[in-house]
């Protein structure tokens, strides 16, 4: 995952979810995550607490962080 348009310095991929599955060749298999608020959360030193700034969040999807042939966007809106 990364944040498009962050405040502060965050690294260029974040990884919040894995799963191992073994699949055989040419088949396919369905892996599901679910991604709440503090996936999306950096720690702010000046407030010590959690904050997931919203903006819009590239998320990779692959076998490995040098090969992530899929991607999407998730727009996290302000909750208040």
């Amino acid at each position: 995952m990364h944040e498009n348009n962050s405040l502060v310095p965050r690294p260029v991929k974040e990884l919040r979810g894995f799963a191992r599955v073994t699949i055989a060749a040419g088949a396919t298999q369905t892996v599901s995550f679910t991604l709440r608020e503090r996936e999306f959360a950096y720690w702010d030193t000046g407030k010590n607490v959690f904050y997931a700034q919203p903006d819009d969040y590239t998320v990779y999807v692959g076998p490995s962080s040098a090969n992530l042939p899929l991607t999407g966007t998730i727009t996290l809106q302000s909750p208040w």
